[in-house]
């Protein structure tokens, strides 16, 4: 964790969808896993609004930076500052970059 990171707790969450096995028609129960990340949640702010093509991003949706691997879909457990626990879901990978000597990319954030 860096001086930059988000001081409070991100859980990471990857959940899989239950499916049936085309080949045998069984049943394939869904899981899911989670895992405590660090990065640095940042809110889209309006002069960011005004940056992205019109429908990829709305007011109150947010971006992290983190080294941690995301995919479109998985969820995040963010504590705020007050202590309540809000969930977002990974919209996007936005870049991909190198900062202190470790790699960091940037996602779009949706609340759930």
């Amino acid at each position: 964790m860096n001086e930059f990171d988000w001081p409070y707790s991100i859980v990471h969450r990857v959940i899989t969808e239950g499916h049936t096995n085309q080949d045998t028609g069984a049943w394939i129960p869904g899981t899911e896993s989670t895992a405590a990340i660090t990065g640095n949640i940042e809110d889209i702010t309006l002069r960011d609004l005004r940056q992205y093509p019109e429908g990829l991003v709305d007011a109150g949706d947010r971006r992290i930076f983190t080294a941690a691997k995301l995919s479109p879909g998985d969820r995040l457990q963010v504590t705020e500052p007050d202590g309540t626990v809000t969930e977002w879901i990974v919209k996007t990978l936005e870049e991909s970059y190198q900062m202190f000597d470790e790699s960091r990319a940037a996602y779009l954030l949706k609340r759930v």
